[in-house]
């Protein structure tokens, strides 16, 4: 096997590799963004008990503490009106 193929090839696959993990990175900043956005601007809806709010914003900080973001009581017990 020629050497220049070789190497001409892994060259392609590691720039494909490179622009996919590119675009990968920018979804996840998006998605924890999003995440963020979702947790800050909750508010209870006019036709939600309180338990299934209660339940939504713990939800809602699950899903960024698996995104890797630090959660605190003060930031569970904000004010949110």
């Amino acid at each position: 096997m020629n050497t220049s193929n070789t190497f001409k090839k892994y060259t392609l696959l590691k720039k494909c590799g490179n622009a996919f993990s590119n675009i990968f990175e920018r979804h996840t900043l998006l998605n924890k963004l999003e995440a963020r956005r979702k947790f800050y601007i909750a508010t209870m809806l006019a036709d939600e008990r309180i338990l299934a709010y209660t339940n939504r914003i713990r939800q809602l900080a699950s899903t960024r503490k698996s995104m890797g973001f630090e959660i605190d009581d003060k930031e569970m017990a904000m004010d949110r009106s």
